[in-house]
């Protein structure tokens, strides 16, 4: 005598492909914390005398970033076009611009990625934060 499985049914609705404000903001948080939160916090409060003063360097810091991400959304609702930064770039300037960007970018990702390591393993490179100042 055997368990006949019950027969799964289809999905009333089925999921959205779209992303919404709030998903949006989310995942700019989380970058944001995922980044930051574990380097960033000792360096911030060893250089500033009060917390007050720590405090008001991260919500100058939230600011700044607030004001970075409502200007991607400005450029993002004129120019709905895939590229991201290339084609403010191009658009604003020049394609020479756009592309010279790209390939620096490209360059520097390439470094962070590949030469770092590389740099750390032979000794060019110490790691670690430089706690003498």
């Amino acid at each position: 005598m055997g368990v006949t499985p019950k027969k799964k049914e289809a999905p009333s609705e089925p999921f959205k492909r779209a992303l919404g404000l709030f998903d949006a903001v989310m995942i700019v948080i989380g970058g944001i914390i995922g980044a930051g939160i574990f380097i960033n916090p000792y360096i911030v409060a060893q250089r500033l005398e009060s917390p007050s003063l720590v405090i008001g360097a991260w919500l100058a810091g939230a600011a700044i970033a607030l004001m970075g991400a409502l200007a991607y959304a400005e450029l993002g609702a004129m120019f709905p076009a895939a590229g991201g930064q290339y084609v403010y770039l191009r658009d604003a300037y020049h394609p020479v611009v756009a592309f010279l960007y790209g390939w620096a970018l490209l360059l520097m990702i390439l470094v962070q990625l590949y030469l770092c390591p590389v740099l750390l393993r032979v000794g060019v490179l110490k790691p670690g934060f430089d706690r003498s100042r």
